[in-house]
């Protein structure tokens, strides 16, 4: 089934702040505007969603797969629905109803396995059988990198698909450049400046370069977050 063809849209979340997966939910809301929405959020909202989505209904509920099931009950969710689930703890759970519900299910994973911490407790090698065998369950499985799809899945080819982040290019080439003085290489980090974006590791990673080869260059870091003064 293809989403143009859905009863609905069922988003799964596990927070909603303003990063990657939010944007990533937006856009596909908006791509469809006469399909009806449900956008399940089972953690923090930290920023308000979106009012001029069409067609959207959010519901926020704790973070329980016992939670899930019932709305899921209670919306009446079925083989007519797709299912749209991000990151790791929606989309096990996603997975597991999936059984119960039989919807069409797009799971999504945008992160190494190796920087899953919620799962650290599970040796990598476990830890990435595991990941196969469930995420065999999808009816298709959406991963931002080929190397992302090299490190985990054995998956139908027919059904992994790869799409990219994009990058707003516009914003880039449209500002004056900046005139630099000290033709130093530059090390350029974007993002928000939170715990899973890893700009912690990236600084350490320059100074281990720093250190070993003797290279002389600059770290520019652009971004805002709760990180910022401990990086800073």
């Amino acid at each position: 089934m293809r989403l143009c063809e859905a009863k609905r849209l069922i988003f799964i979340i596990p927070f909603y702040h303003d990063g990657g997966v939010e944007v990533w939910m937006r856009n596909i809301a908006y791509a469809f505007p006469n399909i009806e929405k449900i956008a399940i959020i089972h953690g923090p909202i930290t920023n308000p969603l979106d009012k001029n989505i069409p067609l959207l209904n959010v519901v926020s509920i704790e973070n329980s797969i016992v939670q899930l099931n019932k709305v899921l009950k209670e919306h009446r969710v079925s083989n007519k629905d797709i299912v749209i689930s991000a990151l790791t703890p929606s989309n096990f759970k996603a997975i597991l109803l999936k059984k119960i519900f039989k919807f069409n299910l797009i799971t999504s994973l945008h992160i190494s396995i190796k920087r899953q911490r919620h799962e650290s407790f599970l040796k990598p090698i476990i830890r990435k059988y595991l990941y196969k065998i469930f995420y065999y369950n999808s009816t298709k499985m959406l991963t931002v990198s080929k190397g992302l799809q090299k490190e985990i899945f054995r998956f139908k080819k027919k059904n992994l698909i790869t799409i990219y982040n994009p990058v707003t290019t516009l914003k880039f080439i449209q500002k004056p450049k900046p005139k630099i003085k000290d033709r130093k290489p530059i090390v350029l980090g974007c993002g928000r400046l939170e715990n899973q974006k890893g700009f912690e590791r990236l600084i350490k990673a320059c100074a281990i370069v720093k250190k070993k080869y003797n290279i002389k260059f600059t770290i520019n870091i652009i971004g805002d977050g709760s990180l910022k003064e401990k990086l800073i």
